[in-house]
């Protein structure tokens, strides 16, 4: 932890039973930062709102604190069938997109909370749980395909055909598609209807955004489901079987002309 870190007294945050290790310490400083940050609360730009707190303010240092543990220490099937009972209770619409008529897709809005009686926003309930959105959006839509039925991954089971190279499979090629469809869906931008071509239109990703950066994200994901040991596909096969798998989804140029 950095010599910079401030001091937080454990008695005034009611963590007095809590062993001031390194770990600790770093969980407080790194939620302490978050509750500090007003902004971090969606829910509260509502105008007719009356109490001004931040929704996590609302459920307390100590209690967000806890919970944010507690959910950092279940194993990863535990995690991830928790999300997902969850959003099942969440979960206030499945209505059909007007603009997706066509492809027969639904649109799912959750309403989050800490419990009954404590709503939260989206990026208060992401830090609670130690989400971001592309794992949020996987677990999503996850449970509206295959409702709670455990998610299992293409080399479950399977002894790796090589020791220094990752065989490239259906499942490997489906994992990459899953992963830049949905980075397109949170991230990407929408072309006129006059950028096209043969996969239909073109979605361009934020200026400065690049392969190779969106290359580092796609590993830092991936480990966060996969053991380290894993090997991942290279940088070279990521870009090929991009081209090959969404060739609409591109780098929207400095200058574009999307807006005009």
């Amino acid at each position: 932890m950095s010599s910079a870190t401030p001091v937080y007294n454990f008695i005034e945050l009611g963590l007095e039973e809590y062993e001031e290790n390194e770990m600790v310490l770093d969980v407080v400083h790194d939620l302490m930062t978050f509750f500090k940050d007003s902004t971090n609360c969606t829910c509260r730009n509502s105008s007719n709102k009356k109490d001004l707190r931040t929704c996590f303010e609302k459920v307390g240092f100590k209690r967000f604190f806890e919970r944010h543990l507690e959910l950092k220490a279940l194993e990863k099937h535990e995690f991830e069938l928790h999300i997902k009972s969850q959003l099942m209770v969440f979960e206030i619409s499945n209505e059909k997109d007007e603009k997706n008529e066509k492809d027969k897709k639904s649109r799912h809005s959750y309403r989050y909370s800490f419990n009954i009686s404590l709503p939260l926003c989206k990026p208060a309930y992401m830090k609670l749980c130690n989400l971001n959105d592309y794992k949020l959006l996987t677990l999503q839509t996850h449970l509206q395909e295959n409702g709670l039925i455990e998610r299992t991954h293409g080399n479950t089971g399977r002894v790796s055909r090589r020791n220094s190279k990752v065989f490239v499979d259906f499942n490997i090629t489906s994992s990459v598609k899953e992963y830049l469809v949905q980075y397109g869906t949170i991230y990407g931008l929408p072309s006129p209807m006059r950028h096209r071509n043969d996969s239909g239109n073109f979605i361009y990703l934020p200026t400065g955004e690049n392969y190779t950066s969106i290359y580092k994200k796609y590993k830092e994901d991936f480990y966060l489901e996969h053991d380290e040991s894993e090997t991942i596909i290279s940088y070279s096969t990521f870009r090929r079987l991009w081209h090959e798998l969404i060739p609409n989804l591109k780098f929207q140029p400095s200058a574009s002309d999307l807006c005009e």
